[in-house]
């Protein structure tokens, strides 16, 4: 009976661990059913914007249409970037980001089969940011060729390849806190299955940064610099989700709990 009761209450602290690792404060999910207003005030999620094309116009705008965040701009250069529960300074990255393995995701649309005049580009994504300026990002990039999965970051030479007969996209980051490895992959089938691209190594390339102890910033953004307009509904943003995924010495104690139970039970029996 002490063996049983012992088993349990390891079982119960286990549990509350990998629940505990789970929730992490950084990670959250966002179907841009129930915003309201303009991207600055997303309900405190997306309190961060910025542009980084276009900026000295003001050109590029994320608006909530009632289900996504659709982008549009007018004439010219123009993008929009929002920021994951506050800005991007290092005193407000998610904190505990770079030693909790999490997985971000963000399902994109362009409607665009081609852009006709070179070298437009438009692309629309999710990135996480380091100290000085680094960045890692996977999105999907629609030039004169057509639709892209591109990835870009920091140390790293550009990936691209080629995705026929879709224009919709679940892109994706998962970081891993043990090999420290980031691993940009993407979807063309809701999420089925996945793609993989590149693997950054952000604790090597994005040296000097304070990202060890503030985490990372997790951003969405578009970006053109397409010659002609963008209209609303064109290019959009769904479902982003952040969530943090416990190591596997947690799933590790966690099955010996169950064995200790198994065990206990297997001996009250006989």
């Amino acid at each position: 009976m002490k063996i049983f009761l012992c088993s349990v209450l390891t079982l119960a602290t286990l549990a509350v661990a990998l629940t505990r690792a789970a929730a992490q404060t950084f990670a959250g999910f966002d179907d841009f059913s129930t915003l309201s207003g303009s991207p600055a005030a997303l309900d405190g999620k997306w309190a961060y914007f910025f542009r980084t094309n276009g900026s000295g116009t003001g050109n590029g705008d994320l608006v909530f249409s009632g289900t996504q965040l659709d982008f549009s701009k007018g004439a010219g250069a123009g993008s929009y970037f929002l920021g994951w529960l506050g800005a991007p300074p290092a005193a407000s990255r998610s904190i505990g980001s770079y030693t909790t393995s999490w997985v971000a995701e963000i399902s994109v649309t362009s409607n665009f089969a081609s852009l006709a005049v070179g070298p437009d580009f438009l692309a629309v994504g999710i990135e996480i940011a380091g100290g000085n300026g680094q960045f890692s990002t996977i999105m999907l990039n629609t030039n004169t060729a057509g639709n892209f999965i591109r990835t870009e970051g920091s140390g790293t030479t550009v990936n691209e390849v080629s995705s026929p007969g879709s224009t919709d996209v679940r892109l994706r980051l998962s970081w891993d806190a043990t090999t420290k490895l980031l691993v940009s992959s993407f979807s063309t089938d809701s999420g089925s299955s996945y793609t993989g691209l590149t693997t950054f190594t952000p604790d090597t390339q994005w040296t000097g940064s304070t990202q060890s102890t503030n985490g990372f910033n997790f951003e969405i953004w578009v970006n053109s610099n397409a010659t002609a307009a963008v209209p609303a509904g064109g290019t959009s943003l769904d479902n982003f989700s952040l969530v943090a995924v416990p190591e596997p010495s947690t799933y590790a104690l966690l099955a010996s709990g169950l064995g200790l139970v198994g065990l206990a039970v297997w001996r009250k029996r006989r």
